[in-house]
């Protein structure tokens, strides 16, 4: 997994970035997505954080971007990015 050369800034600020930003977040939405490990996700406030989830998708949509995980006990979560602090690699491939 390759490490961003800039720091991501938090992930509900996304509508607030240049092109530029927005763009390397996509993508790196994308690499997490084809990753073979598991994420933290921390929600903004920190009102929650999912640990050693799966993001199955990325969707991206006219006015939003959507990051859908599977838990460790199979639940399907779909979240916009406009609540999501960050989305964090938890060390971990799947065996």
């Amino acid at each position: 997994m390759s490490t961003p050369k800039l720091p991501i800034p938090p992930l509900h600020t996304y509508r607030n970035q240049g092109s530029t930003m927005q763009m390397a977040i996509n993508q790196f939405l994308i690499s997490y997505a084809r990753e073979d490990g598991y994420f933290n996700i921390t929600m903004i406030d920190a009102a929650k954080t999912y640990n050693l989830v799966k993001i199955t998708s990325v969707n991206f949509g006219y006015a939003t971007v959507d990051v859908v995980f599977k838990t460790i006990t199979g639940e399907i979560i779909d979240l916009p990015i406009d609540l999501l602090q960050s989305i964090e690699f938890a060390g971990q491939k799947e065996v």
